[in-house]
């Protein structure tokens, strides 16, 4: 039996904290995820702090973005 990839949503990060924003404000949350195309468990968990506000998938990375600019920019030069 085949097992079924998670979806994953795709939303911006600036329509997550104006929903957040809408819902520190009064808004239901269930009306905040109608609005900004949030799935509803994802508001309540970053509401309550179960979840980071901010935070990505995956490992953290291991070279700051400056390490990174600066290898990229090193590497182009030397082709």
């Amino acid at each position: 039996m085949a097992s079924k990839a998670k979806k994953t949503m795709r939303y911006a990060a600036e329509d997550l904290k104006k929903a957040l924003d809408a819902i520190d404000g009064g808004m239901p949350i269930l009306k905040a995820s109608k609005i900004f195309k949030i799935p509803r468990t994802t508001l309540i968990y970053k509401h309550k702090g179960i979840y980071p506000k901010e935070c990505r998938k995956g490992p953290p990375t291991n070279l700051t973005p400056d390490e990174e600019k600066s290898l990229v920019k090193s590497v182009r030069s030397y082709w």
